[in-house]
């Protein structure tokens, strides 16, 4: 029969509503979905378990999360081998060629004005000269006697340059000391050679009169030999010596002095 117009319409059954994510809510049987961080971050204090991924993930969670913030620091610029074990191991190795670099520089400075290699040779005039001691110094003051030492105290010098030689010349070991001194002009060049020149003026203090011999060398010079020469500025002096006192050819040293002007 016609239902009155004025008759209720019937009521549908009332739906569950969904839940604000949008997803079903899950009955205690329901297996749990996958982690998600917002959930977790709302849920409370984390368990002691070891995070999702195992306990390695959550050991390289730290370093991973660290380099995803210098990427995010330093832009994308670098590629992405920088930021992974290729790019530390480069960084190691130039930080170690740095080190090496700076402990090489830092030697150097403790020994500068070292002096030059002892083990080097020369030939002049058939006569095989080796280096054994060389010194360098930027003033005479305290490096010359008698009145060779008051001229350079007056006029000053700029540079000085001292060695002893070893070799073997006239069938004898002989000693040949040598020194280049650095006048400011070549007038006061040429007027300190005719000062160290003369008899009984003085001169350049060789090493062996320092007491910077070496081992075999005798302890001073007896003066039989003896050569100098002025080149530009400079003033070269040599003078040889037999190692054996017997040694004594005047004429003899003084060629090997002359050949020992060459070794300046």
């Amino acid at each position: 029969m016609p239902v009155p117009s004025d008759a209720p319409s019937p009521v549908p059954a009332a739906r569950t509503p969904l839940p604000a994510t949008g997803r079903l809510r899950s009955s205690p049987a329901t297996s749990v979905g996958p982690y998600d961080s917002s959930e977790s971050a709302s849920s409370g204090p984390a368990s002691s378990g070891p995070r999702p991924g195992g306990a390695i993930g959550g050991l390289l969670a730290g370093p991973r999360r660290a380099g995803r913030a210098a990427r995010g620091r330093y832009g994308g610029a670098l590629p992405d081998w920088v930021w992974g074990w290729r790019g530390l191991t480069l960084a190691a190795v130039a930080a170690f060629l740095v080190a090496l670099g700076l402990a090489f520089l830092v030697g150097r400075a403790a020994t500068g004005g070292a002096e030059p290699d002892p083990a080097a040779t020369r030939t002049v005039d058939g006569i095989t000269f080796t280096r054994e001691v060389a010194t360098t110094d930027t003033s005479c003051e305290g490096h010359a006697y008698g009145q060779a030492a008051a001229f350079l105290r007056e006029r000053g010098c700029l540079h000085l340059d001292r060695s002893l030689w070893s070799a073997n010349a006239e069938g004898r070991d002989v000693v040949v000391a040598v020194a280049t001194v650095q006048m400011p002009d070549t007038t006061t060049a040429g007027a300190f050679r005719s000062l160290v020149d003369s008899n009984g003026t003085g001169n350049i203090s060789d090493l062996l009169r320092e007491q910077r011999g070496y081992p075999g060398a005798p302890e001073q010079l007896t003066g039989q030999g003896y050569a100098s020469a002025q080149l530009g500025d400079r003033v070269a002096v040599a003078e040889a010596d037999g190692i054996d006192p017997d040694f004594t050819d005047g004429d003899a040293l003084d060629r090997i002095s002359r050949a020992g002007l060459a070794l300046r």
